[in-house]
């Protein structure tokens, strides 16, 4: 119920604020979603190494017809 009231207040009674983003701040946040994502694709990038040596490490004779490296 609190939420819905300050959503009404925020909604029907707005101020105007005289603010700008420094276009620095903006580089900033491009960089920090930038490097998140290069995280995310390491990260599962590393998951799938892992579980392609253990797969050719219970099956080798598999590894020389594919012939995967690091």
């Amino acid at each position: 119920m609190q939420f819905l009231y300050l959503a009404l207040v925020f909604i029907f009674l707005p101020n105007i604020a005289f603010a700008y983003i420094d276009p620095g701040s903006l580089s900033i946040i491009l960089q920090v979603l930038g490097s998140f994502f290069v995280a995310i694709l390491v990260f599962f990038r590393t998951i799938k190494f892992y579980l392609l040596e253990f797969y050719f490490k219970i099956f080798p004779a598999k590894k020389k017809k594919n012939n995967i490296k690091r």
